[in-house]
């Protein structure tokens, strides 16, 4: 059926976009008393993720030269584990620009729409579940070496 390399591949977007029919579905909002404030803090969680995955990429790319490189360079799943690198840095700046473009469109009376407010909450899932993935991955890469 399925293995477990599939999984790890489209589990963020089928968590994001779950997240998003859920959120959708059940007519949640993001109220005006407290939006302002967990829009800030997104986009300062998402400012740090983007600087961890620089952070880590540089990493990497410190110990291509070493044994434990070569080993990551030549194996069958680069191309797809600096994919995920590259996805979850891509989500995390592109949550912050979701964020602030949230702030100009903020309803001073019901906080954001229910359509915006999906996406952010979906786009918000799809970025912390590939966080989780690429991390998870990092930290067995680094435990090996």
């Amino acid at each position: 059926m399925f293995k477990s390399l599939s999984i790890e591949r489209f589990f963020p977007a089928f968590a994001g976009i779950s997240a998003l029919v859920i959120w959708y579905y059940w007519g949640f909002s993001f109220k005006i008393n407290y939006i302002k404030e967990l829009l800030a803090g997104a986009i300062t969680a998402s400012a740090i993720g983007a600087g961890f995955m620089a952070t880590a990429l540089s990493i990497l790319l410190s110990i291509s030269n070493t044994e434990s490189g070569k080993i990551l360079k030549n194996s069958k799943y680069s191309k797809i584990f600096y994919r995920y690198v590259r996805s979850c840095f891509y989500a995390c700046l592109i949550l912050a620009c979701l964020c602030i473009i949230a702030f100009p469109i903020l309803d001073v009376e019901n906080g954001l729409n229910i359509y915006y407010s999906s996406i952010l909450f979906g786009f918000s899932v799809y970025t912390i579940s590939s966080f989780i993935r690429i991390t998870e991955i990092l930290l067995n890469i680094f435990e090996n070496t």
